[in-house]
């Protein structure tokens, strides 16, 4: 529950930087000044949100198994060995069929 609630605290956040970044970029327009970066403010917010988001995702989700090579010993020939497309209805009967 704790994930989920920190996942649309740090979208909305997400979503209020961006907004804010547009504002921001539309008043400089109209005051004719330079574009040349963001404020602090919304570069934190941004980062805070991104972390935020991150963090609830990677929470949320099941927990990662370890992997290890050792842990089932498959062998080489077998690596590429795949069942399903086995195939025994195939015209290798026609060819050799007894007469």
């Amino acid at each position: 529950m704790l994930t989920r609630v920190a996942f649309v605290l740090g979208a909305l956040l997400l979503f209020n930087a961006a907004y804010s970044t547009v504002q921001y970029r539309n008043f400089l327009k109209m005051a004719e000044k330079d574009q040349s970066g963001l404020p602090i403010d919304i570069v934190l917010q941004t980062l805070a949100a991104m972390v935020l988001a991150t963090w609830a995702i990677v929470e949320y989700t099941a927990p990662f198994k370890n992997i290890h090579g050792s842990n089932e010993r498959v062998r080489y020939d077998a690596v590429d060995n795949r069942p399903i497309f086995y195939s025994f209805q195939h015209r290798g009967a026609l060819l050799f069929k007894k007469q």
